[in-house]
């Protein structure tokens, strides 16, 4: 009887593994790369009186996105966000199939500029 058992957990866990997608970690690790990086840049602008710099994402599909202090990659698989340690006053949403950099700016009057 504590064969069947045995038996049956195994097969419940064999299935559960097949159901989980591999891509997802992958997925979720590129994206949180790429906010990790556009959050340096954006910081560095932050600090800065004048700022211009690029970011290529690896990220290929999907949409990123900025909320004031708040930037977030929204795809299929995984929304990931990140904050940022000064609000831009950006409300802006950019698809990612459609760019090869995220440009971000920060002008001499303090606005900011993500594109």
């Amino acid at each position: 009887m504590w064969i069947a058992g045995i038996i049956t957990a195994l097969l419940c866990i064999a299935l559960i593994l097949r159901s989980i997608d591999p891509t997802l970690s992958f997925t979720m690790d590129v994206a949180n790369y790429d906010l990790e990086n556009i959050q340096r840049k954006a910081s560095d602008a932050c600090n800065s009186k004048e700022y211009l710099g690029k970011y290529n994402p690896r990220t290929e599909k999907g949409v990123f996105s900025v909320f004031d202090n708040e930037i977030c990659i929204d795809s299929e698989e995984v929304k990931q966000c990140l904050n940022l340690v000064c609000n831009t006053k950006v409300r802006k949403e950019i698809d990612l199939k459609m760019i090869t950099f995220i440009n971000i700016e920060k002008h001499s009057d303090g606005s900011y500029d993500f594109t």
